[in-house]
């Protein structure tokens, strides 16, 4: 994922990053969202600060909500079982931390 999104966010803030590592704080306004991507060599964290919050994976069968304080993990993409996700949120402001560990792709 590059750093030039094709989509609307409210704010994003880069708070670190190097080689291996990028961690930024979203924040989302009703009805944004990030739209379904993968990436092949990162883990994705996501930590909800303000919420709740509502992760899609595999294709939206699978939907994890998380409340402030809560995290969810999203592994890297793995030959023919790679994870595709999309923040998704409830129709209100939402905050979030974002920390990736791996290549950035």
């Amino acid at each position: 994922m590059s750093n030039t999104e094709p989509y609307q966010l409210e704010r994003r803030i880069v708070l670190a990053e190097t080689p291996t590592l990028r961690v930024s704080e979203l924040t989302l306004g009703p009805g944004q969202a990030v739209p379904w991507h993968y990436h092949g060599e990162v883990t994705d964290t996501f930590l909800c600060m303000e919420g709740p919050m509502v992760i899609e994976t595999q294709g939206g069968r699978r939907k994890t909500e998380l409340n402030p304080g809560e995290r969810h993990v999203i592994p890297p993409r793995t030959a023919g079982n790679g994870p595709v996700h999309k923040d998704s949120f409830f129709p209100r402001k939402n905050f979030y931390l974002d920390l990736q560990v791996g290549i950035p792709t």
